[in-house]
């Protein structure tokens, strides 16, 4: 599900609370009376929209976890390769020394 999805969502859902709590008013009515079927399937709405979402960061987060792991191991390749190249360089400028 798309962010701006899941905002429409949760926009909808606090706006729909706003207006009821205006409507109905603190103390007009009692708190049962006051969580409607409209209330209630918005707020499940609001429920899925949010476990959408934390899926998605998840898969984010798993995804960006592989990237890092594969960069990390991309760079102690490069760092083995780069000192390996310089024992080598080493090497070579000794025996030009030595000759």
């Amino acid at each position: 599900m798309s962010k701006s999805r899941i905002s429409a969502s949760l926009l909808f859902t606090l706006s729909t609370l706003l207006l009821l709590f205006l409507m109905v008013g603190p103390g007009k009515i009692n708190p049962a009376e006051a969580y409607s079927d409209q209330v209630y399937n918005s707020l499940l709405r609001t429920r899925d929209a949010l476990i959408d979402q934390k899926k998605s960061i998840e898969q984010a987060l798993e995804s960006t976890r592989q990237k890092i792991d594969a960069l990390n191991a991309h760079l102690k390749t490069l760092e083995d390769y780069l000192n390996q190249t310089e024992a080598d360089l080493k090497d070579v400028e000794r025996a030009l020394r030595n000759r």
